[in-house]
């Protein structure tokens, strides 16, 4: 017994000394070329992908747009107000842009051509155009707020205000102009074309911007094709029907003017 134990620890130790050295009749073979150079792109585009990571915004970021309601972008910053426009950048040229609305006033800036804001921020074309028109929407909204609205507070300021825009037509239209407080005109409504009827013109289609708007007061407007300012029955009928709904409504019908060809009729003078 003891002799075959022997044999077996003998027959052990040399497998295992079999299986620690290296096999005979073996060599070892090398990558080829085309392995190497595989493992290396490889490398590469990992490396390439790792820096990309690192430059571009991480996605899970929010929109500032999304972090937003109705009305909160008075709230925001510059830079929040900046990536709503042109959206998330490269991590270098977004802080080469912070830093520069740091170091410059927003009113230079605004002044900027689409060009100058391509090289400072380092945008592309249709980005630093996109800019450049949110600027030039804010001066515009500046000097609509500088220069004071028309008073629509007589027949004759009305009809130079509206007389541009029904000249020349060959089919009614009808508009209304709405007023605030003081009478001055906040906004022009047209309401329908075609010859003026009852069903046309309806009262709710009439106050429904006027009450959106929360007009103080409104004055109705329409033109005669035919030059002739002077009021049909269907005029006056529809006059009366507006003045009953703005009583009701608490806004007011100043004026109803019919416009012709260089004259025009205040039916405030027939019916009031």
């Amino acid at each position: 017994m003891k002799n075959s134990l022997a044999c077996h620890d003998g027959e052990l130790n040399k497998l295992a000394n079999v299986e620690a050295e290296p096999l005979k009749g073996f060599t070892h073979i090398p990558p080829s070329m085309e392995e190497q150079r595989g493992k290396s792109e490889v490398k590469a585009v990992s490396r390439r992908a790792e820096e990309i990571r690192n430059q571009i915004v991480p996605e899970r970021e929010p929109e500032p747009t999304a972090r937003w309601g109705s009305g909160d972008l008075a709230s925001a910053g510059l830079e929040e107000l900046f990536g709503c426009l042109i959206g998330r950048q490269p991590r270098a040229e977004q802080d080469q842009a912070l830093e520069l609305l740091g170091r410059r006033r927003l009113a230079r800036l605004a002044r900027s051509t689409p060009m100058e804001l391509a090289g400072h921020f380092g945008l592309t074309g249709r980005d630093s155009r996109r800019l450049a028109a949110a600027f030039e929407l804010g001066r515009r909204a500046i000097s609509e707020e500088v220069e004071p609205a028309p008073a629509c507070s007589s027949a004759e300021q009305v009809f130079r205000l509206v007389h541009p825009e029904l000249s020349g037509l060959e089919r009614e239209r009808f508009l209304v102009l709405l007023l605030d407080g003081k009478h001055r005109l906040a906004r022009m409504e047209p309401i329908s074309e075609g010859t003026l009827t009852t069903s046309l013109v309806h009262p709710r289609e009439v106050f429904r911007s006027a009450v959106r708007e929360s007009a103080a007061a409104l004055i109705a407007v329409h033109n005669h094709p035919s030059g002739d300012p002077e009021p049909s029955s269907e005029d006056l009928e529809v006059t009366r029907r507006l003045r009953r709904a703005g009583r009701l409504l608490g806004i007011p019908l100043l004026d109803h003017v019919v416009v012709g060809a260089g004259r025009f009729v205040s039916l405030r003078e027939r019916l009031w």
